[in-house]
């Protein structure tokens, strides 16, 4: 019995969070995610989790264990903000280096929870998750001013700022639309941030493109982080955080450094008002679960846009690859003859819909269309390949294999060659992988 990933686990919650609520598929799906056992990062986190899952057994679930120390020089501690509400943080950094983060930072962080203002973490940023990447930063990085740092995070997050020629290329059908994103704060004349009502700095938005794509966030995870911190300017701080004591010291030692800001995907991306065209948000899963923004751009034009997302699981819309993928392991990671199970698998011949790819990636020239995999698998994160790729060979097992010829000296090439067999034969579901870079004789294919 395999157990779900936290890519899993998201997958299924967004599928479920767009079912009526109270209909038979929610409560199975949710059902079936609550006998999952998980490893939390922190015990307020796992009691966070039971409380809004009151069925869950605790005795499944645990607190993942906390390393020691890495390059860095102590803990996250918090300074009391002036209203009493959310605070501010101080970490220890190598070299006996102090960071600040501003409660405001890590509210922006929060943002990057939901897809439509860049890049989303895999789960909701804390300040402890900042302060374990700071302490594996070295001090040569604070000796030579800070700036933009990278870090290998395990299921980081997905990386959706990416060049708009590579989002184009894999999505060429891709929908183009507007978009705010917040670059730092307003400025006033004294060089200070206005403030607005509520005493917090005013966010400073531009304008910039966005592409919906139907492929899930899982699609684009990463495990990379990038964590932007720069010498603290006194002038932009809370008074409460310049009267800290330790933090004052380190400020006057030329030691003190503060968090801008922190995204999952490498560090090479530059600042949004500098993107143009050149550089774009990806709007994954159709749209469906982005922000307000994104809807709002959206529902001037919704009409005539399909979004391959179910409302009703089972229903008459389909359920895309990356959904389908995600139930068939939660069904996996079920015991046998389990009610959950059953209604799982059971919806999934209801909404069988077998997505196909033909052509070349990366010098192969892949056929794929099995039921549960995602066509091109082979463009997605390293992980999700592994995933499938098991069930590939798991499938193989049980398929029939055929030859197809592409000689090279009777001018038989490859791709027209596998369309003719395909056309002539019409397989439930096939998988083919050839090297383009190989002039064979025959080459196999598998199919049911």
């Amino acid at each position: 019995m395999r157990t779900l990933t936290a890519s899993d686990r998201s997958i299924l919650t967004r599928l479920a969070s767009g079912l009526p609520t109270g209909s038979f598929e929610r409560r199975t799906i949710l059902a079936g995610i609550a006998k999952q056992a998980i490893e939390f990062t922190s015990d307020e986190q796992m009691q966070k989790y039971l409380k809004e899952h009151p069925k869950a057994d605790p005795k499944k679930h645990s607190v993942k264990e906390k390393g020691g120390k890495g390059k860095g020089e102590g803990k996250s501690r918090e300074i009391k903000s002036a209203d009493g509400k959310d605070p501010h943080h101080v970490m220890g950094a190598a070299g006996g280096n102090k960071v600040f983060m501003g409660n405001y930072t890590v509210k922006h962080l929060q943002t990057h929870a939901q897809p439509g203002k860049g890049s989303v973490f895999s789960g909701k940023i804390k300040p402890e998750d900042i302060s374990a990447a700071i302490n594996k930063i070295p001090a040569k990085f604070f000796e030579e001013g800070g700036g933009a740092f990278e870090i290998d995070v395990p299921n980081a997050g997905s990386d959706l700022v990416q060049k708009s020629s590579d989002i184009l290329k894999k999505y060429p059908n891709a929908k183009k639309i507007t978009v705010p994103k917040q670059e730092g704060v307003v400025m006033g004349e004294d060089g200070k941030p206005k403030m607005g009502e509520d005493g917090k700095p005013i966010p400073k938005m531009v304008d910039v493109t966005a592409y919906v794509v139907d492929d899930g966030e899982d699609a684009f995870s990463t495990n990379k982080m990038t964590v932007v911190l720069r010498p603290a300017n006194p002038q932009f701080m809370p008074e409460e955080a310049k009267k800290d004591e330790e933090l004052s010291g380190a400020l006057n030692d030329k030691k003190g450094f503060a968090v801008l800001t922190a995204f999952p995907g490498k560090k090479d991306v530059p600042k949004a008002s500098e993107w143009g065209d050149e550089y774009a948000i990806i709007v994954p899963n159709g749209g469906k679960g982005a922000d307000a923004d994104v809807q709002k751009a959206l529902g001037s034009s919704k009409k005539g846009f399909v979004i391959h997302h179910p409302q009703e699981f089972g229903s008459m819309r389909k359920l895309s690859s990356i959904d389908r993928s995600a139930l068939i392991r939660l069904a996996s990671s079920l015991p046998e003859g389990s009610p959950e199970r059953r209604a799982i698998l059971a919806s999934l011949d209801k909404t069988a819909k077998v997505e196909r790819f033909v052509g070349e990636i990366g010098g192969y020239l892949y056929a794929v269309q099995i039921e549960g995999v995602n066509p091109r698998f082979a463009q997605a994160a390293f992980g999700r390949q592994l995933d499938d790729l098991r069930l590939i060979e798991a499938w193989k097992n049980g398929a029939k294999k055929d030859w197809v010829s592409t000689k090279p000296r009777k001018g038989q090439k490859p791709l027209p060659e596998l369309k003719k067999w395909l056309a002539s034969v019409g397989p439930r579901e096939f998988y083919a992988k050839w090297d383009l870079r190989v002039d064979d004789d025959t080459r196999v294919i598998y199919f049911k």
